[in-house]
């Protein structure tokens, strides 16, 4: 990197505003002593975590603007689907983080795609429950059409049973009620999800499920009529094959709020066993599988009495023998919970500056410059990195340390040469 490409990157870091005038003395001081190594500013400032690795990259690319749609900045890319991807943002007035979702350009040139997003904006905005992700607000940057969302600080249930495996009989109907009360909700307002499955299904620190991804959902008028244009294409399954019902699988048109209680048991399965109901095979043989073959039974010695019937009624291949509403599963889950609190696993979080830098948005890639100097520039391992100094107290607390122990080494040493010398 030139001089001027340094000089560049680090204007660009200062009039973005994202550092503190403290933090920016000491990026300035630390650059100005690092002129042989000028990759090493911008590992010091994700090192110290003035900045995200993702703001680092486009910062380090001469594309710090890409992170700043209206008045929010983003910090983390959290995932991606067919539609556009989701980021951690922050809100730069009132300072709060947001899941951010940004439909890709492409996609505006298909006015059907325009039509499901708008639709995934007025779905998410008609909810307010603890288990539903809230919309917070709809906006668009130039071209590019976003909404933000409240940024859930946790993991999902996908997540969760890879890091841990299968849950306890009582984590498992727990997060299932907690997500069928959110269900219900969203059916009271006239809304089915169509999708539910763990990697939809958000976890907090303090064990909440909230419902995300509501942009399969589809209004229902009150006499239950598909009352949203059809966007979706004839034959297009839409769902997930391993948890889709054999009706939604049939005609996604024709899916209604059992549709959602029978993915739900599909999930239910997954937390109990750690894997899908039907694996292996194709989209089309699983779902052929889902309409055909009995639903198989959790193999488990520790399921409680009725738990098996419950999960046979979420799952039945007539949705007029399942439960007819969430509300009505919810009540029959209680029985399993416990009263005590239901405990949690989230994963560990990784220490910024040593995690790989996350993809950038691809909303707004560009074709990268003759001479670019990306390919070079990788965050350090964690041993590469500069340590901060001990503090006098900790350092006193380690020589203590280390002396005790020598201490104990010679204690045992003389003990046992004094019982040889008194034998002999």
């Amino acid at each position: 990197m030139s001089a001027n490409q340094m000089a560049d990157f680090l204007d660009s870091v200062r009039v973005s505003g994202l550092l503190t005038p403290p933090q920016w003395d000491a990026v300035r001081e630390f650059a100005a002593a690092q002129s042989d190594d000028p990759e090493a500013v911008p590992k010091y400032i994700a090192r110290l975590g003035m900045l995200s690795p993702l703001q680092v990259k486009l910062f380090w690319r001469g594309r710090g603007s890409d992170l700043f749609l209206n008045q929010y900045v983003l910090v983390e890319k959290l995932g991606e689907g067919g539609m556009g991807e989701v980021f951690r943002a922050k809100h730069t007035r009132m300072d709060r983080d947001v899941a951010l979702k940004v439909i890709r350009r492409e996609r505006m040139l298909n006015p059907e795609m325009v039509k499901r997003f708008r639709r995934e904006i007025r779905a998410a905005a008609a909810l307010a429950h603890e288990n539903v992700v809230m919309a917070y607000d709809a906006d668009q940057a130039g071209d590019i059409h976003f909404f933000a969302m409240e940024f859930v600080d946790g993991t999902n249930l996908a997540r969760l049973v890879i890091q841990k495996g299968a849950l306890t009989v009582a984590m498992a109907c727990d997060y299932i009620r907690q997500t069928a009360t959110g269900l219900q909700h969203a059916h009271e307002k006239g809304l089915i999800h169509r999708d539910i499955k763990p990697a939809n299904l958000l976890i907090t620190k303090t064990g909440i499920v909230k419902i995300s991804d509501m942009g399969l959902a589809r209004l229902e008028d009150a006499a239950g009529a598909d009352s949203v244009s059809r966007i979706t294409k004839d034959g297009l399954v839409v769902g997930t094959p391993d948890y889709v019902a054999p009706e939604q699988a049939r005609d996604s048109h024709a899916a209604d709020i059992r549709s959602d209680v029978y993915s739900l048991g599909c999930t239910l399965y997954y937390l109990l066993c750690a894997d899908v109901p039907y694996p292996g095979g194709t989209p089309t043989e699983k779902m052929l599988r889902h309409a055909r073959e009995p639903f198989p039974v959790p193999k488990r010695t520790d399921l409680p009495p009725g738990l098996d019937r419950v999960l046979v009624k979420m799952t039945a291949k007539k949705r007029e023998q399942r439960f007819q509403t969430p509300g009505e599963l919810a009540e029959a889950l209680e029985e399993y919970i416990p009263r005590k609190a239901v405990p949690v696993f989230i994963p560990p979080v990784p220490i910024p500056g040593t995690e790989p830098l996350d993809d950038e948005p691809s909303f707004s890639k560009r074709p990268p410059l003759e001479e670019s100097t990306d390919s070079r520039f990788r965050l350090p391992s964690s041993a590469a990195l500069p340590r901060a100094p001990r503090s006098r107290k900790s350092q006193t607390l380690i020589y203590s340390a280390a002396a005790l122990m020598i201490f104990g080494v010679l204690l045992i040493v003389s003990l046992l040469v004094f019982g040889f010398l008194m034998k002999h």
